[in-house]
């Protein structure tokens, strides 16, 4: 029986961090984000990559942090829905691959929120990773999700990341309304990324618990996630109860129609832009 707790970093990156959730800038502060010398940061190296047949597209940042490209967002549903098969009609190619055919269970799928560029969600860790071997297949990129470690090396709160207030970035359990919202609408992070805290949870490869590799871990909190601070980061296993209306055997291969909560972001092995 699988336990669900979220655990929090409190601090990222240990690095030393000034004032507390919930209070505002000091003008005194040399470093108030207020101050153009601390808010800017260095214009990110941003490539678009496109999705052969369709007109989806999707922007990577490099993120020296990690040597990474790392999508600028999570996943949208302009670009997993091209993945998706939902009349059925690519499993009669010789070439084929498993693809989600259209949920039973839930209806909207989007659950009445948004389409087009608001995340992908309530979709299954495989499903997730079927994403990346669609398109690495599709383009001929090596995709897939981020470890643990490079999630939190990209998309954590830096120490001026932390100074800034929480509602400037995140969709939270404050100021979501529970539900997500369009990606990129709020402020970056200073590695160019959007949305690493809240809107949705996102996979990553590593299992929530060491040795379990069927238990999935999400990272980031979600739109129902209640943070005390910018520079929290919550740790969330799955939860096995988001499967349990899934009519299909096994439950939450594709699909999750009680896991609105879960979305993923994706890294590329591609070189580095000064390669």
């Amino acid at each position: 029986m699988h336990t669900v707790r979220i655990a929090r970093y409190p601090f990222v990156l240990a690095l030393p961090l000034i004032g507390c959730a919930g209070t505002g800038p000091d003008p005194a502060d040399p470093a108030d984000p207020a101050d153009p010398a601390v808010a800017a940061s260095p214009a990110p190296i941003v490539r678009t990559v496109a999705l052969p047949g369709s007109d989806a597209s999707f922007e990577l940042v490099w993120v020296d942090d990690v040597g990474l490209w790392v999508g600028r967002t999570e996943v949208t549903w302009d670009a997993y829905l091209v993945f998706c098969d939902f009349d059925e009609s690519r499993r009669a190619a010789v070439d084929a691959m498993a693809r989600p055919s259209r949920p039973l269970d839930v209806e909207p799928f989007d659950r009445g929120w948004g389409l087009g560029q608001w995340p992908a969600i309530g979709v299954s860790r495989d499903a997730a990773a079927g994403f990346c071997a669609f398109l690495s297949r599709a383009t001929g990129e090596s995709f897939r999700l981020p470890d643990e470690q490079e999630w939190l090396g990209a998309c954590a709160p830096s120490a001026d990341d932390a100074r800034v207030p929480l509602d400037r970035r995140a969709h939270t359990a404050s100021n979501a309304g529970d539900r997500t919202h369009e990606v990129a609408q709020l402020e970056a992070n200073d590695r160019g990324l959007y949305d690493g805290l809240g809107n949705a949870a996102e996979y990553v490869s590593t299992p929530a618990v060491p040795g379990d590799d069927d238990w999935p871990l999400l990272m980031g909190g979600s739109f129902r996630t209640a943070l005390e601070g910018p520079s929290e980061v919550p740790r969330q296993p799955f939860d096995f109860d988001w499967t349990l209306r899934d009519s299909n055997y096994p439950p939450g291969v594709w699909w999750l129609p009680d896991g609105e909560e879960a979305g993923f972001r994706i890294v590329s092995d591609a070189p580095g832009p000064d390669a």
